[in-house]
């Protein structure tokens, strides 16, 4: 047996620790061309101009106000190496994705959708958004973190696992 598998073996036998698996981290290479978005959605590339709209839509899904002013600024939006997106259904900004450039892969990061607006094609729109910057950007490869409840989405755009990721937690008394 792998060491690896042993160590998760002992800490599943340990009664103070659960244990989360998740296919997390995942790679697409090479990279396609982004198909069409679902009917309705409709993904824009962000600018100074339109970034409070696209914080709003963060904040709506639960960031406080100050954290995604802090986290999606200005200067981090207009920094080459990164592309913000926001979603749209019906034309109501409802979902959100960033890729940033490393090199010559790019990294998909902090895809959301709004919870009334989701299974109708948002995160995978704003998904191949970023995936299609890495494309402009030059980069054969790109990488993400997927939670579980968006793993199948990756999967089913051609994003497949690198390494399992675990998380081991104390339960609440």
């Amino acid at each position: 047996m792998r060491s690896a598998q042993l160590a998760l073996r002992a800490l599943r036998s340990h009664a103070a620790l659960s244990l989360t698996r998740c296919p997390i981290r995942a790679v697409l290479h090479p990279v396609p061309a982004a198909p069409a978005p679902s009917p309705g959605v409709t993904v824009t590339p962000v600018t100074r101009a339109n970034l409070s709209e696209h914080q709003g839509v963060r904040v709506e899904s639960g960031l406080p106000l100050e954290l995604a002013r802090q986290l999606f600024s200005p200067s981090f939006a207009a920094d080459p190496d990164v592309q913000l997106f926001t979603a749209r259904l019906d034309g109501r900004p409802v979902g959100a994705a960033a890729a940033i450039r490393s090199g010559d892969v790019a990294g998909v990061y902090a895809v959301g959708t709004l919870a009334a607006a989701r299974r109708r094609g948002v995160g995978t729109a704003a998904t191949w958004a970023a995936v299609a910057a890495g494309r402009v950007w030059g980069c054969d490869t790109v990488v993400l973190q997927s939670s579980e409840m968006a793993y199948s989405m990756y999967a089913a755009m051609g994003f497949r696992t690198v390494v399992p990721y675990a998380t081991f937690k104390r339960p609440t008394v």
